[in-house]
């Protein structure tokens, strides 16, 4: 390879569109409590946390937000009049690739808290309970995610552990950096085009930034 086509090489990838990710995942645990799995995950979104309240509670759009969701939207509320969600996930870890379901019970104080219980008879989860918790911090807000998970459905205890945790993380930035877009391009989350909802062995999905 000549030095020539270095240089164009080089001068070619200083004009590629590289996103500018200032969020930083702090934390990311995963452990097993008999067959459910417990997750912790922490980090931090330069954003207003108002502003990451309304993009994580935004449910009819939070599939754009995060990979491997291919659907999420509100339902009608419960007879007691309890916020209700639905979300299809495609999902595949090398050789295992799984599609499901799940509705859930939402339950939201603006701008610090989202609480989710999986219901499951109507859900593939036995176990799905999420809570987010939101602070203002100096350089943006601090995000805590807690999670406890049991899938009613097969999961390789080979990969189990470490598919969960690898999703946390992606996810994690994933979110982080989307939020911080939007909010540098006064985009909104329905803006956000999603051209295929699933994702492969490295939490990759195919995007469409914006225009």
């Amino acid at each position: 390879m000549n030095q020539r086509f270095l240089a164009y090489i080089t001068i070619a990838m200083n004009f590629l569109p590289v996103p500018a990710i200032a969020s930083e995942v702090l934390t990311v645990e995963v452990k097993i409590d008999g067959d459910v799995y417990r997750m912790h995950g922490e980090s931090i979104i330069q954003a207003p946390t108002d502003f990451v309240f309304n993009i994580l509670a935004d449910y009819d759009n939070f599939h754009r937000i995060t990979n491997g969701i291919a659907e999420s939207r509100y339902l009608e509320p419960d007879d007691d009049g309890v916020l209700l969600g639905y979300t299809r996930i495609d999902s595949c870890v090398w050789f295992y690739c799984r599609r499901f379901e799940k509705v859930e019970r939402i339950w939201t104080t603006a701008p610090t808290e989202i609480i989710t219980e999986a219901i499951p008879e109507k859900s593939d989860f036995k176990i799905g309970n999420a809570r987010w918790t939101l602070q203002s911090v100096e350089n943006g807000t601090l995000v805590i995610y807690d999670a406890d998970v049991d899938p009613d459905f097969w999961v390789p205890p080979v990969i189990g552990p470490w598919a969960f945790k690898k999703k946390l993380r992606d996810s994690a930035e994933v979110i982080g950096w989307r939020i911080e877009y939007l909010l540098k391009s006064g985009k909104s989350l329905s803006e956000f085009g999603i051209e295929s909802g699933v994702e492969d062995s490295t939490g990759a999905m195919t995007v469409s930034e914006p225009k």
